[in-house]
């Protein structure tokens, strides 16, 4: 998944990402004389949080969210982030990311023309510099 974080085993080479359990978004790794990692993290469907995760695999567990269960927002209307590319100046390439509408209680008309509006943030950049957590 291009945009999503990944973390490598310097001794070993290896990559760890969601398919290891860890969230789309993370940073801040702590070891620990325990043997997991601590670090924050989350999804653009859920707030962030504090989380725990071992190098020996399984879903790395929330320990602490930054919002309350019953104030958070039900997936069907979070538009999940994609990373884009396109083309600028001087046959350069710029990123960004692109949020499709989401609402699950609701489907455009039939045979209606005309998008949903478009919000665009821009800022100098990096990429980096940028959080969609």
């Amino acid at each position: 998944d291009l945009g999503a974080s990944r973390l490598v085993d310097l001794s070993t080479g290896k990559e760890y990402g969601q398919e290891e359990g860890l969230p789309r978004y993370f940073g801040g790794m702590n070891p620990s004389p325990d043997g997991l990692l601590y670090f924050l993290g989350g999804d653009p469907a859920k707030a962030p949080g504090l989380y725990s995760w071992s190098l020996e695999g399984g879903e790395a567990k929330m320990l602490l969210s930054s919002m309350k269960e019953d104030m958070q927002v039900d997936d069907g209307y979070i538009s999940k982030p994609e990373l884009i590319e396109f083309p600028t100046a001087n046959g350069e390439t710029a990123y960004g990311f692109y949020y499709p509408p989401s609402n699950c209680d609701f489907e455009a008309p039939e045979g209606e023309a005309g998008a949903p509006p478009l919000l665009v943030k821009a800022h100098g950049g990096p990429t980096a510099q940028t959080s969609i957590v």
